[in-house]
């Protein structure tokens, strides 16, 4: 699922491919590492540092910013993007 154009895809999530406006507020939100770490989601910590090569402690800061900044939310299978919570 995760190509070349990591907003791209994050906008595919979201259900909103091709925004222009949604891109834009991507790109000031998040890098391109921080998008594909939320690609990835949902996934347990210790599975998102063996896909990302970060260790456990760095992933769990990581989730815990993106719940603080409202771009994901923990559910009961985990840490999910908050557009998928329905």
């Amino acid at each position: 699922m995760v190509g070349s154009d990591v907003y791209a895809d994050l906008m595919e999530r979201l259900n909103y491919p091709g925004s222009v406006y949604l891109r834009r507020v991507l790109q000031k939100l998040l890098t391109p590492e921080e998008g594909r770490l939320l690609l990835q989601l949902p996934a347990e910590p210790t599975e998102l540092a063996q896909i990302t090569g970060w260790d456990e402690d760095a992933v769990n800061r990581k989730l815990q910013e993106f719940m603080e900044r409202g771009l994901a939310i923990a559910g009961r299978k985990g840490v999910r993007l908050i557009r998928e919570i329905t």
